[in-house]
C-alpha cells in the first residue's frame, strides 16, 4: 500500500500526502479510497493553462473510453466463447435454457459488432493520438502529471492483485486440478484410439462385428474426449476472466478521476473533444463537448463507431 501512497503523491508533486496519509500495509483498497485519492489530486494538481487542463481532460476522457470498451469486448469474446459448450450441455437435459442462451448470444454478438468493438476501435484512435500530442508539446508538467498518474494505476493494480491473492490462488489450483484429472481421461482415449488402430479392441468379443464395435468404442472415447476438451476450456476461460476484473478496476480508476477532474474545470469553460478517430481535430472544427459521466454508461456519437 505504501507504493500507492508514494505513487499519488507523485501524482500530485507532493510528498505531504505520503506521510500525513501513510495507510497499514493491511488496509484494503476500496472504490471509496481510490474516490478518496481523486479528491485530493485534483486540489494538488499543479497550475496548469488552458491547453494543458483541455489536454489532461481529454487524456482522462479517451483512457475512460478505451477501457470500457475493452472491457466490454472481452467479457463478450469470452461469454461467446463458452457459449457453445453451455448450450451443448443443456441440450440434452433442457433445451429451454439452451434456447435461451443461444438468443443471448447472438444478441450480444450483435452488440459485439455494432457497438463494442468499433467503440473500442475509436476509443483506441482517439487515445493514441492524444498520447502522441502531448508527447511532442513542449508541456513538460502535464506530461510528469500523466506519467506519474500511470505510475499510480499500476501500483493499485497491483495492490488490488495482493488484496485478491488467496482468491487467485484458489482459481489457479482448481484449474490445475481440473485440467491434470481431465489430461488423464484424454490420454486413456488416446489409448483407446491406439488399440482401435492395432486391432486390439478389448471390447470386440467372439460373433461381434469388429468394424462396427470400433466405431462404437471410437465415438464413446471422442465423446469422452470432447467432454474433456470443453471442460479445460471452461477452466481456461475462468483463468482469462480475470483479465476482464483487472480490466474493470482500470475503468474505475480512469472514470473516478476523469469525473472529479471533469467536475473540478467546470469554472474554466467548455471543454471540447480534441481527438477522433481520425486524429487531432483543429479547433474551429470541435463540436463536442466533453461528457459528464462517473457510473452511467459512455455514450459516444454513432457516427464513431464505424470506427
Amino acid at each position: 500500500m505504501n507504493k500507492i501512497v508514494c505513487a499519488l503523491s507523485l501524482l500530485c508533486m507532493s510528498l505531504s500526502y505520503a506521510s500525513e496519509n501513510a495507510e497499514s500495509e493491511n488496509s484494503k483498497l476500496t472504490a471509496k479510497v481510490l474516490e478518496e485519492h481523486a479528491l485530493f489530486w485534483v486540489k494538488q494538481l499543479p497550475q496548469l493553462n488552458t491547453d494543458e487542463r483541455a489536454l489532461l481532460s481529454n487524456y482522462f476522457y479517451f483512457e475512460s473510453l478505451m477501457s470500457t470498451y475493452e472491457c466490454a469486448a472481452r467479457h463478450a469474446l469470452i461469454t461467446i466463447h463458452t457459449a457453445s459448450t453451455r448450450i451443448n450441455k443443456q441440450l440434452m437435459s433442457n433445451e429451454s435454457e439452451a434456447k435461451t442462451i443461444a438468443l443471448n448470444t447472438a444478441s450480444m454478438l450483435q452488440e459485439l459488432t455494432t457497438d463494442f468493438l468499433p467503440g473500442r476501435s475509436y476509443a483506441l484512435k482517439a487515445s493514441q493520438a492524444c498520447l502522441n500530442a502531448i508527447e511532442k508539446s513542449d508541456f513538460t508538467t502535464l506530461k510528469k502529471v500523466i506519467v506519474n498518474y500511470q505510475q499510480y494505476t499500476r501500483a493499485v493494480l497491483a495492490q488490488f492483485v495482493k488484496q485478491d491473492k488467496p482468491a487467485i490462488e484458489t482459481i489457479i489450483k482448481n484449474a490445475q486440478s481440473s485440467l491434470e484429472a481431465n489430461l488423464k481421461k484424454m490420454n486413456e482415449c488416446d489409448q483407446t484410439f491406439q488399440l482401435i488402430l492395432n486391432n486390439k479392441n478389448p471390447y470386440v468379443k467372439e460373433g461381434m462385428d469388429a468394424d462396427m464395435v470400433d466405431l462404437d468404442v471410437a465415438l464413446a472415447a471422442g465423446d469422452a474426449c470432447l467432454s474433456c476438451m470443453n471442460e479445460m476450456m471452461l477452466t481456461c476461460v475462468g483463468i482469462r476472466s480475470m483479465s476482464v476484473d483487472l480490466l474493470n478496476i482500470s475503468v474505475l480508476i480512469n472514470k473516478l478521476f476523469y469525473h472529479t477532474l471533469y467536475q473540478a474545470t467546470q469554472d474554466h469553460g467548455t471543454i471540447y473533444s480534441m481527438f477522433d478517430e481520425h486524429g487531432f481535430i483543429e479547433e474551429d472544427e470541435r463540436d463536442e463537448i466533453l461528457p459528464a459521466f462517473d457510473t452511467q454508461k459512455i455514450v459516444i456519437h454513432k457516427k464513431h463507431l464505424t470506427a
